[in-house]
């Protein structure tokens, strides 16, 4: 039996420098457009902070966002969906009703947690919170259930303009969104709207409006769509077997934040711990999130497709990521740090050496995030969201291991613990992603050989 002939490539290979500009062009937007979404939270934290329990009225509202994020993770995996079989106008149609479905179970949970017996099992057991402290948690999540369906109904309109590689308009509807919110956060501190109620309004109102634009620009795509011989047409189900693996693992690592909040809140500086260590990620955050929209590079960029050399993403994702790490050291410049944690987000001057020692200690993960997304990317282009399953357990596993062997020893301050539990953790992920990735790739090889890896050859 004749060997199956080499497929020929999609495209001639284009110079190495034009691939890196291009992939630029389409990253920086993405970058912009993650930083900015947590730039509008940063915002909102400046408006619940500055409630009558300060700092910890910060961290009850927190740990009511948690629940949010825990319970709306079913739908983690629905843009990198879109992105992968919303190409056809059926394949758009079932995704759009798959999202509407996993939209009304985030909700319908939420509702749930927020009603007798739920919210006491919630919010007293799991969270371990008491008093006013739980009944701001209890009405953070319950005011908070519009600004999750938001997020839902932007996700088909966010993925089309990924899709059409016009990253560009998807970031200026995140700018709108960032400058309402620019223009909420000092006008409500002035007016005394403070607080976590005020906080939930200030986050949702800009979300509505980046929504609104980004369907503007996104609906003319998205009706120009259609069935074409080849095109991709999976069903609902089949769409939901394959988001599902990504949202699972998206479920487990916001899980990770309920760990936090148990260990740090146990911790014998558990009044210091809890207040820094929210103020700290919701600084590194935009940063880890940008980092990781490699995955969106990846999936556009496809290694081998398009002219696209094969090691070119990942070298991209690489010195991204560690230009990217520069930026985590610029609050060890004292007077940066005293700007940002005590005038902004009014954390106590005693607790700012915490802060930037925590930040150090997060430093390398721009990096890490950066090549974990591009190895994510090459998983999902191989439809292989098991491999993205794994580095996300594995992700959760050393979190709460971390956590709960530095906290129960008392090896260090429980400011800095949590940093470093998610430092190591993103390691141990990306380790396993490439270990998961390598283990899969002979399935690869019995694929037609064009799954953004170039020409393969295939055998029987």
């Amino acid at each position: 039996m004749s060997e199956p002939s080499v497929p020929a490539p999609s495209a001639a290979k284009e110079g190495w420098w034009r691939t890196q500009g291009r992939m630029l062009r389409f990253f920086v937007p993405l970058a912009v457009q993650s930083a900015s979404q947590s730039l509008s939270f940063l915002l909102v934290a400046s408006i619940v902070a500055h409630g009558h329990l300060r700092e910890q009225e910060l961290a009850a509202y927190a740990q009511g966002q948690s629940i949010i994020w825990i319970l709306g993770a079913i739908g983690g995996g629905l843009i990198t969906t879109c992105m992968v079989f919303g190409r056809s106008r059926t394949g758009m149609a079932n995704f759009l009703r798959l999202n509407v479905v996993i939209m009304a179970a985030a909700v319908a949970l939420e509702l749930l947690c927020c009603v007798p017996p739920l919210d006491g099992a919630v919010f007293g057991g799991l969270l371990g919170l008491s008093g006013e402290k739980a009944w701001i948690a209890r009405r953070t999540l319950l005011f908070c259930i519009p600004m999750q369906a938001t997020f839902f109904l932007r996700n088909p309109y966010l993925a089309q303009l990924l899709v059409e590689k016009r990253s560009g308009a998807a970031n200026l509807a995140t700018l709108a969104r960032v400058g309402l919110a620019l223009a909420l956060a000092p006008a409500m501190i002035r007016l005394g709207l403070v607080g976590h109620a005020w906080g939930a309004l200030a986050i949702t109102l800009p979300l509505v409006l980046e929504t609104w634009l980004t369907r503007r620009f996104a609906l003319p795509g998205m009706r120009a769509l259609a069935d074409a011989p080849g095109a991709e047409t999976a069903s609902v189900g089949e769409q939901f077997r394959f988001t599902m693996p990504l949202s699972f693992g998206g479920v487990m690592i916001s899980a990770t934040m309920l760990g936090t909040a148990y260990f740090l809140g146990h911790a014998p500086d558990a009044a210091a711990a809890l207040p820094v260590h929210y103020v700290v990620t919701g600084l590194f955050n935009p940063v880890s999130f940008a980092a990781l929209r490699m995955q969106s590079v990846t999936i556009a960029f496809p290694p081998g497709e398009d002219g696209v050399d094969r090691r070119a993403p990942g070298a991209f994702a690489a010195m991204v990521g560690a230009a990217m790490c520069l930026i985590l050291l610029l609050p060890q410049i004292p007077a940066f740090a005293r700007l940002y944690f005590v005038r902004v987000q009014n954390l106590p001057p005693e607790l700012v050496g915490y802060a930037r020692a925590a930040l150090a200690i997060a430093a390398p993960i721009p990096l890490l995030q950066a090549l974990k997304g591009h190895g994510e990317g090459l998983a999902a282009l191989r439809r292989r969201p098991n491999a993205i399953l794994t580095d996300q357990a594995v992700y959760a596993a050393v979190y709460v291991g971390v956590l709960s062997t530095v906290t129960s020893g008392r090896l260090l301050p429980g400011p800095v613990t949590g940093v470093l539990g998610i430092t190591l953790a993103i390691a141990a992920s990306l380790a396993a992603l490439r270990v998961a990735l390598v283990a899969n790739d002979y399935e690869r090889r019995l694929a037609d050989g064009h799954f953004g890896t170039g020409a393969l050859r295939a055998r029987r």
